[in-house]
């Protein structure tokens, strides 16, 4: 975002002739440590920073980014001399919970489970170039074996489930799957060789390298810092593309570690005798931690205007000027232990308010809390819903149920950006049925039952394919509204 879009952004609703060729006349980069420049304790999970001390600042949130190193350390058994290991999806599957409020105590966010849908909309809201340009920053990539084709002659098990981590080669013999064939031996693809899952790795291992070029890896550990920008954490940040100043608010995030529930890695080769329990707790092979005694910081620009613009600025503050923000606020749901071809009418939430969209995540039992099973967080493999549709209020949303996999596909892509071509999205069909079956129920077209402010009941409906679970991300929107004046900035929240 340029300096011009979010000048234009602040006062775009004033039609006060802001952005063009518009410029701060400074734009130096700040950052905040943690509240009362504390470090990072052992077993820390939650950090929390405080704007209070420079909220007399314009300031700009849309180009922040948090920075926070991580350590990886092995268990009883060290991993390989260079680790086979790698964040699931992306560095977004570290981050637990968001909760910002102002000083005074009035949350705009309080958000759990946010590594589920802040890994679905950086997977699926996001050209596939844009992802390429971004992937070594948020070590992205998404899961897939060698080659799909030799994969779909393999059964259901090896096709749709490529968390068999194989970091040996891509290349196998045909006899006794030997990595060095004997000289007669044709090679053939490794299906379960998880090139997303190698190509995560391999950013990691980048991050690691400090000022001196030292590797931060050995047999015993990782070490590496998490640079992620705000944007792709929650919607409020991405929202707030214009310049605010008298920002009185703090910003608290839990990260996936210290004995988290759920594991935010995954890796490519199981020590010997390494179990992870199921859904009782994990018992894993290594621990993440936020790294002891470093100051995790929270990064963004503080900005002056230009006399010209500054004098505008001013008029509107004094005039009492007020600026509207939409964002997405996303509820997630587990239901455990389905049974295959059993019937299913379930309740999801009983205050929905102005909910816009409801996903449906199946997956195998507690798999996404296991660090050897699904690479993914938001990858399914052949589960899901059959024969679905979802009640608002009691009522039909859909007047037929999505039950073919095609008019789930359809469904899933009108979510995706525009881009050219018919298979130019973030996901391919072939990608779709294998391993991301995810199924989106879109609610946010205007019905006669639907009263976006008052508290709704939704259920969804269908049978599920195999035993398994259910995750539903429940998003709906929200409204902050800011007034500035002579006084300072005032804040109020409530549904759009």
């Amino acid at each position: 975002m340029s300096d011009a879009q979010e000048i234009h952004e602040l006062f775009s609703s004033h039609g006060s002739g802001f952005g063009g060729e518009h410029k701060y006349k400074d734009h130096q980069l700040a950052y905040v440590n943690l509240i009362g420049g504390a470090t990072v304790a052992s077993g820390q999970s939650t950090l929390k920073w405080s704007f209070q001390d420079i909220k007399k600042q314009w300031l700009s949130l849309a180009r922040g980014w948090i920075s926070v190193p991580i350590t990886v350390t092995s268990g009883a058994t060290n991993f390989s001399a260079v680790p086979v290991l790698a964040v699931k999806q992306s560095l977004l599957s570290l981050i637990d919970r968001v909760r910002i409020t102002r000083v005074s105590g009035e949350e705009l966010v309080n958000e759990s489970g946010i590594h589920l849908s802040s890994n679905l909309k950086l997977l699926l809201e996001n050209n596939p170039e844009y992802l390429s340009a971004i992937a070594a920053q948020l070590q992205y990539a998404k899961d897939e074996p060698t080659l799909d084709a030799i994969g779909g002659m393999q059964s259901d098990a090896t096709l749709t489930n490529p968390q068999t981590l194989d970091a040996t080669s891509a290349i196998l013999a045909v006899a006794g799957g030997a990595a060095t064939p004997a000289s007669n031996q044709p090679l053939t693809k490794n299906v379960n060789y998880n090139v997303g899952f190698m190509r995560r790795r391999q950013h990691m291992l980048n991050n690691t390298l400090n000022d001196t070029a030292t590797p931060g890896y050995s047999a015993t550990s990782v070490a590496f810092t998490a640079n992620i920008p705000l944007q792709f954490i929650h919607d409020w940040f991405l929202q707030m593309g214009f310049p605010i100043f008298n920002l009185n608010i703090e910003i608290e995030m839990t990260f996936n570690v210290a004995g988290f529930g759920y594991s935010p890695f995954c890796y490519g080769t199981q020590p010997a005798g390494a179990v992870e329990a199921s859904a009782g707790g994990v018992v894993s092979p290594y621990a993440v931690s936020l790294t002891t005694g470093t100051q995790p910081r929270l990064y963004y620009h503080k900005v002056k205007m230009s006399s010209d613009d500054e004098i505008k600025a001013v008029k509107l503050v004094e005039s009492g000027y007020s600026k509207t923000i939409s964002y997405s606020h996303h509820r997630v749901k587990d239901i455990a232990a389905l049974a295959a071809d059993g019937d299913q009418d379930r309740e999801v939430l009983t205050d929905a308010v102005n909910a816009k969209r409801v996903w449906v995540l199946a997956n195998t039992s507690s798999a996404l809390m296991k660090s050897n099973s699904w690479p993914s967080p938001v990858v399914t493999g052949p589960l899901g819903l059959r024969n679905a549709n979802i009640f608002v209020r009691d009522v039909r949303y859909f007047d037929q149920n999505l039950n073919t996999l095609e008019q789930q596909w359809k469904a899933l892509q009108e979510q995706f950006p525009q881009v050219d071509g018919p298979d130019a999205g973030p996901l391919t069909y072939a990608e779709f049925v294998q391993r991301y079956r995810i199924l989106c129920f879109d609610i946010s077209r205007t019905k006669d039952f639907i009263d976006a402010e008052a508290a709704s009941v939704i259920r969804v409906s269908g049978s599920v394919t195999a035993d398994c679970n259910l995750t539903f991300i429940v998003e709906e929107v929200k409204k902050a509204v800011y007034s500035f004046d002579g006084n300072g900035l005032s804040m109020v929240v409530h549904a759009a």
